[in-house]
């Protein structure tokens, strides 16, 4: 697949194994500890380790990055990153952190299944499983806007996760009050979020359209 990819003229940013393999241990081992960067908390990278790479028909120009980190527990995970990104265009921390950026998409997944439902089709049509998926989108990145706005305003809403915002913060009571152009959102005694205030200067729209000429059919039904 690989030799395939460098064939086509693809770039990639991939995990070549997950160093799991014990064999492999000394070669990280042998590397001296200032050839290794700290790319993150507890997380280290090096383009020193001497592993092997994969067998290409062609003199490909690849890198090997390798990664070493600790667990709480004290036990080391080792992965190895092939990219076919150069120094000149990245360093090994920003080719580090490219790879984890998909980390992030993977946890929006999880957050999308766990938080908004959204897993298996439960529709029958395809134009209403498309008008539920853009509606789960919506919401998710409406949440997560909100959640950096709503930060900043209060210390107890900028600790809670879009799951507390969706199933707690949306069905807590509260009171708005009006002063002048500012509005007061404050949640009322007795719910989670007792005493937290969320504070408007102004109403700002947002058009968004949602539908689409395939999906005016199926607003019964989603």
């Amino acid at each position: 697949m690989i030799q395939r990819l460098l064939e086509l003229g693809y770039e990639f940013t991939i995990k070549s194994y997950s160093g799991s393999n014990v064999a492999y241990k000394h070669r990280f081992d042998a590397v001296p500890a200032e050839n290794w960067v700290e790319v993150e908390k507890n997380r280290f990278a090096s383009e020193a380790v001497t592993v092997p790479g994969p067998t290409l028909l062609a003199p490909y120009p690849v890198r090997l990055v390798a990664m070493r980190r600790w667990d709480a527990d004290g036990r080391e995970v080792r992965s190895v990153i092939l990219t076919t990104l150069q120094p000149e265009e990245l360093t090994t921390t920003e080719v580090v952190k490219l790879y984890h950026g998909r980390q992030t998409i993977e946890a929006g997944f999880q957050e999308w299944k766990g938080t908004f439902h959204f897993g298996t089709p439960r529709l029958r049509k395809y134009e209403a499983n498309a008008a539920f998926t853009q509606l789960v989108l919506f919401a998710f990145n409406l949440v997560r806007w909100a959640w950096r706005f709503l930060s900043t305003n209060s210390p107890k809403l900028a600790e809670a996760g879009s799951r507390l915002l969706v199933r707690v913060a949306a069905r807590c009571r509260a009171t708005i009050r009006c002063l002048g152009d500012t509005l007061r959102l404050v949640f009322s005694r007795g719910t989670p979020l007792a005493g937290a205030e969320i504070t408007l200067n102004r109403a700002t729209p947002y058009p968004y359209a949602l539908l689409t000429p395939r999906m005016s059919s199926c607003s019964r039904e989603t």
